[in-house]
């Protein structure tokens, strides 16, 4: 699978020229903005499925009219995740073809989080670069799963009273970031490891006890003592 937040034109071009694919909206948005957004999204998709990756100059011209409306979406926080699979499709008479390109493009908030409703699953950023992420929305692409999105880790923590099953990778900052927390940190121990220390250390009492110093010619050959953590 080849995913990717699309952000730019440069980000789409490796996206354009499958064999077909598919828009979902997972974002909610406010009433007064949603024609804008659905209109951004249709002017970005609506020929698309016309073009040909070997098509050098129309997808250069594609790519070029779909610059500003990209721009656009992002003020409405909004984003692209593009999800592109391969593999082979059946027909109706029983033929199949190998090698199909289907993309997957989710019109997601830019900020927001995500979670199959299913026992087992976590919450995961829209983040291209986690595979546990990105595994389970192709999951819910091309089985149906039901699939929530939250817009703040609060709402979150509040619904879940804060044992929130947060993915480790991309949501690592949500995990750490609980009031009260505190990082446990082991203290070192010295260990002694040379036979000629432990000598030392009882000359050292004997010293105390006559008041003469005692000579070890070898001690200047052992290491003294190993810091283990």
């Amino acid at each position: 699978m080849n995913a990717a937040i699309i952000l730019t034109p440069t980000d789409m071009r490796p996206f354009v020229g499958g064999h077909d694919h598919a828009v979902s909206h997972l974002v909610s948005i406010r009433p007064e903005f949603e024609p804008t957004v659905r209109h951004l999204v249709d002017t970005i998709f609506q020929d698309m499925q016309y073009i040909s990756a070997d098509e050098t100059e129309l997808v250069s011209s594609y790519l070029d009219e779909i610059t500003e409306p990209l721009q656009e979406l992002k003020r409405y926080g909004v984003s692209i995740l593009a999800m592109s699979t391969r593999g082979t499709v059946k027909r109706d008479d029983g033929s199949s073809i190998p090698n199909w390109v289907r993309t997957y493009f989710l019109i997601v908030p830019a900020l927001g989080y995500f979670r199959i409703e299913a026992d087992g699953k976590k919450f995961h950023h829209f983040d291209a670069g986690c595979r546990v992420a990105m595994s389970d929305l192709g999951e819910a692409m091309r089985k149906g799963t039901d699939l929530s999105t939250r817009l703040d880790a609060q709402t979150i923590r509040e619904e879940h009273e804060k044992d929130v099953p947060w993915c480790e990778k991309c949501c690592l900052n949500e995990m750490i970031a609980i009031s009260g927390t505190t990082v446990s940190v082991k203290t070192p121990s010295l260990r002694v490891t040379c036979r000629v220390v432990e000598r030392a250390i009882a000359d050292s009492e004997a010293l105390l006890k006559t008041g003469g110093p005692t000579k070890h010619d070898d001690i200047s050959n052992c290491a003294f003592i190993r810091i283990c953590i």
